[in-house]
């Protein structure tokens, strides 16, 4: 083979391999470099098979390009020239591919990075989104909570009320029974001791004193009056009552007055002290019968 089919040969190769080293540079991403050196391989091949149609060529041209051979080594000359420079190319080729493979690697293990961490964030997803379910589910269990004690509360708000309302009128209805326990001792204090035990002791030995003894005759009043009764005490089962007539109206110990509420007869009254304006005594209460304070009283013990 001579040395013009050679040099014609190298430099189809070279230019073959040239074509598939300017393709790099414009690879951007893995996969279009992959497919790229596909397409150069393809090329490649492609340019194997010209250079074998071309050495067909050349043989059945040998015979009439010996005449150009002058020509020709001048153009290897020039070709050899490009050729230099088409390697230092090449050379900054393989250097730009190596970087390209350095960083496809570093591509590659940005990507596995970024796949971790796609895992991790998905894992960390689902473990927000099953926090934040069991955030809403307490979220509404407190909110139900939240309506029970309300009710709760307004049930409780309720009781308290009534039981307030119910102090005041215990409250109200002790200090009234205070009131008249201090009325009822007033009116007790004013009953003369002597009335007193007469009263509980009914048979004792002064219950025997003579019949025209003052302090044991009841006195009818003239002209008659009538007033009303203004305090009633109960001591040992004996009745006491404090009536608005007193001194002034004419009423004196053992004045007799009779007991009424309306036209129903309750009992019979005989003073027992007197001040300018009130009286006090016992009164004999007609069977079935309770005082209470209002009731009318009118002197003369008939009915």
């Amino acid at each position: 083979m001579s040395i013009l089919s050679k040099i014609f040969i190298l430099l189809v190769t070279i230019l073959a391999v040239l074509l598939a080293a300017l393709i790099i540079p414009f690879v951007s991403n893995v996969e279009d470099y992959r497919a790229q050196r596909e397409l150069a391989e393809q090329e490649r091949d492609v340019a194997k098979v010209a250079i074998g149609v071309a050495q067909e060529a050349l043989v059945k041209m040998r015979s009439a390009e010996a005449t150009r051979i002058a020509e020709k080594q001048a153009e290897v000359t020039l070709l050899e020239g490009q050729i230099g420079r088409l390697k230092n190319e090449l050379a900054n080729m393989q250097t730009q591919l190596i970087a390209a493979n350095n960083k496809n690697v570093k591509f590659e293990a940005d990507l596995g990075r970024l796949s971790a961490a796609d895992a991790q964030k998905t894992t960390l997803l689902a473990s927000t989104q099953n926090d934040l379910n069991t955030i809403r589910d307490q979220r509404d269990q407190f909110r139900q909570k939240t309506i029970e004690l309300a009710g709760t509360n307004t049930d409780l708000e309720s009781r308290v009320q009534v039981l307030n309302r119910q102090v005041r009128s215990q409250r109200e209805t002790i200090a009234e029974q205070e009131e008249r326990a201090i009325a009822n001792a007033e009116l007790l204090s004013r009953i003369p001791v002597d009335v007193l035990e007469r009263a509980k002791n009914p048979n004792a030995a002064d219950s025997t004193a003579d019949a025209g003894d003052e302090s044991t005759s009841r006195i009818e009043m003239d002209p008659p009056v009538s007033g009303k009764v203004t305090l009633v005490s109960n001591d040992g089962g004996i009745t006491f009552v404090q009536i608005d007539l007193g001194k002034v109206d004419g009423v004196r110990p053992n004045v007799l007055f009779r007991v009424h509420r309306g036209s129903q007869f309750l009992g019979r009254l005989v003073i027992s002290a007197v001040d300018e304006k009130s009286a006090a005594g016992r009164i004999e209460l007609a069977q079935g019968t309770a005082i209470a304070i209002g009731d009318r009283v009118q002197s003369g013990g008939a009915n």
